[in-house]
């Protein structure tokens, strides 16, 4: 039997692709979840081979139950709200961010050979691109303030208790299951139907990442012992602007529609610069 490995947010997009990749190398998965096999997302393709157990982060005996059910070897905590809302209630966002964050570390008391932490790159906030990991955290949306507030413990903990723990930021990340409202399905979407794509001025830019080199970046993180109390950037260090993106898209399908520049404003908040600096994980992680 592999490693016991607990894995949180198992059926969003990242967390259901990562659980895929650690079934394959032969690991005991289990998934904390909310809900029934039935409403598991995309975690029900493999539902047979996952073992669950029932908890919401907010609810600490909940949380203690089901770790104490699981008695994981290895930790790979995803679970958040607000990824692609940035009107997020903050109290929700703090509840399930931070709170459930601490439920979980707690319940666990460093009882395991790794605990790696989903972070974001918009924790940088106003900080100067590339980003570094040795910035300091300047979050401006709620979404970003409580995954900064939960590295911040995480941090804490392992440098006051010894636990290990690892956080790695990923930053712009695409591909299979990403959510239908993020950019690149929208455009996608738009081509496929034939319908003439409305956006922004599209001049801000993103470290775009496909998602299995993020979810090798999960991987890596849980296996590299060297990696234990660092934060790590997963990107490409490669900056593309919405609309070079979208013309991409479009012209990869045949150019096949109009491209409406400026129909659309900015969102609130956004934030124009989101390029990383990725020569840490390359050096520790093995990145590529």
């Amino acid at each position: 039997m592999g490693e016991r490995v607990l894995v949180t947010g198992g059926s969003g997009f990242i967390g259901s692709l990562l659980v895929e990749a650690l079934l394959e190398r032969g690991a005991e998965v289990h998934c904390l979840v909310r809900t029934p096999p039935r409403s598991a997302g995309y975690l029900s393709l493999v539902w047979p081979s996952v073992r669950a157990h029932y908890a919401d982060l907010t609810d600490s005996h909940a949380v203690q139950k089901a770790v104490d059910a699981a008695r994981p070897e290895a930790v790979a905590h995803l679970a958040a709200v607000g990824v692609q809302d940035v009107r997020v209630d903050p109290v929700w966002a703090v509840q399930v961010n931070v709170v459930g964050t601490l439920n979980l570390l707690l319940a666990l008391q460093g009882r395991y050979r790794v605990f790696v932490n989903a972070g974001t790159c918009l924790e940088y906030g106003s900080n100067d691109p590339p980003f570094r990991e040795d910035q300091d955290p300047r979050p401006v949306l709620p979404y970003a303030i409580t995954k900064t507030a939960a590295w911040r413990f995480c941090c804490r903990f392992h440098h006051t208790e010894g636990w290990p723990i690892v956080t790695v930021r990923p930053f712009g990340v695409y591909g299979p299951r990403q959510p239908a409202t993020a950019f690149i399905p929208l455009c996608i979407r738009a081509a496929q139907r034939g319908q003439d794509f409305h956006m922004s001025p599209g001049e801000q830019t993103r470290d775009w990442v496909y998602v299995s080199d993020v979810v090798d970046g999960f991987l890596r993180a849980m296996s590299v012992p060297q990696a234990v109390g660092g934060t790590f950037n997963l990107c490409s260090g490669l900056e593309t602007t919405f609309y070079d993106l979208a013309q991409a898209i479009v012209a990869q399908m045949g150019n096949c529609i109009a491209i409406h520049r400026g129909s659309q404003p900015y969102r609130d908040g956004e934030i124009r610069r989101l390029v990383g600096d990725n020569r840490r994980a390359q050096a520790i992680l093995g990145g590529q």
